[in-house]
């Protein structure tokens, strides 16, 4: 009975979860503009796209379940069909499945993991009540290596949609001793290194960016890394500022990166503006402006003008022009967009009214 529902019921329908899986990840567009998220999103849409594949990842577990009761996969089973329901959004089956494994599940590990299933589900449904409820739970729990790793991770993912970027690191450098080359650890190290640049542990991000490039890991999440280690470099002598030049540079040159030197000027953009090298900073987010090729680096460039006019230089109507252009190019959902916008709206009034001043003392100068 073992090996019968093992290596069929339970072997088809794991391999049904593994292409449900890989479509996700495939659908998946990242945006390193921002944190990278730990998990895709399940996608609505998306999900109607396997249908075919959760019926049937259901219908083998649930055949394994049936003919073979006393076996020792009945609670694995009942995992991917719980699985099976998360993924085609199915929240109050998949609650109740895992649930079920919960109370009479024989195997306490199992037991353990569908509790760590249950948490997501709850988080991907924004019951984060209940989710918390759930992690309260496995913290008093003895766990084994790999559900103290999905402990950590799902922690992570929880506290980074609820923007606690603290409890979200904590917990992703809990996880790092247990990862294996499954799970991608360069894009989890690149992830703490991000966190802890939004942080300002540059010290602390640049050495798990190098990390991250050390794991070989996919072109763009290797490009960004390099990227972001000559952001995060910590410049103490003239030497350090010239080779975090040569970094970029080197970066630019190389024809692979040819869709990213928008990001590449952005980034020097930034760079020298820490460095207080306005003239630099300005001309390469015109430079990254002028390479464009997303839509979202524009407006976050034009902010970047917009910003130095404003708060340093002191020119209010280049920063005006410069806050209206971030605003059609940075989408609303962009972190602080509306206070982005209330300032342009200060500064549209603002600067008519200067102009106006300035048109009128033009005038009383003509006529005397």
């Amino acid at each position: 009975h073992n090996t019968t529902a093992h290596y069929n019921g339970y072997f088809y329908a794991k391999a049904e979860i593994e292409a449900i899986e890989k479509t996700i990840l495939t659908g998946r567009v990242d945006d390193f503009n921002d944190i990278l998220p730990l998990y895709p999103l399940i996608d609505s849409v998306q999900a109607k796209g396997y249908d075919k594949e959760i019926q049937e990842a259901i219908k083998m577990a649930s055949l394994a379940i049936q003919r073979h009761p006393n076996s020792k996969w009945v609670d694995d089973c009942y995992i991917l069909v719980g699985k099976a329901r998360l993924y085609s959004l199915d929240w109050g089956n998949a609650v109740q499945t895992f649930k079920y494994v919960n109370t009479k599940g024989k195997n306490l590990d199992k037991r353990h993991e569908a509790i760590i299933y249950l948490a997501h589900t709850f988080v991907e449904h924004q019951e984060y009540n209940n989710a918390e409820a759930a992690f309260d739970f496995l913290k008093k729990e003895k766990l084994s290596k790999t559900n103290r790793k999905k402990f950590h991770l799902e922690q992570a993912h929880y506290y980074q949609l609820r923007e606690d970027y603290d409890n979200m690191v904590r917990n992703l450098t809990a996880a790092v001793p247990l990862l294996t080359r499954k799970d991608r650890p360069g894009r989890v190290y690149f992830i703490i290194g991000q966190v802890y640049q939004k942080l300002g542990f540059e010290s602390e991000a640049f050495n798990f960016y190098k990390e991250c490039i050390s794991t070989n890991p996919e072109y763009e999440v290797d490009f960004y890394a390099r990227l972001y280690m000559a952001q995060v470099a910590e410049i103490s002598r003239n030497r350090d500022i010239a080779s975090a030049r040569k970094s970029f540079k080197k970066l630019l040159k190389d024809s692979k990166n040819k869709d990213f030197r928008d990001k590449i000027y952005y980034e020097m953009g930034v760079f020298e503006r820490k460095q207080k090298n306005l003239d630099e900073a300005i001309a390469n987010y015109n430079l990254s402006i002028r390479e464009g090729t997303s839509k979202q680096i524009d407006g976050q460039a034009y902010l970047k003008l917009g910003e130095i006019y404003y708060d340093t230089l002191r020119n209010f109507q280049l920063s005006q022009a410069y806050y209206d252009s971030a605003v059609s190019a940075l989408p609303t959902t962009y972190a602080n967009y509306k206070t982005i916008q209330a300032r342009q709206k200060v500064l549209n009034e603002f600067v008519q009214n200067l102009n106006t001043i300035s048109w009128q003392d033009s005038l009383l100068v003509m006529a005397k």
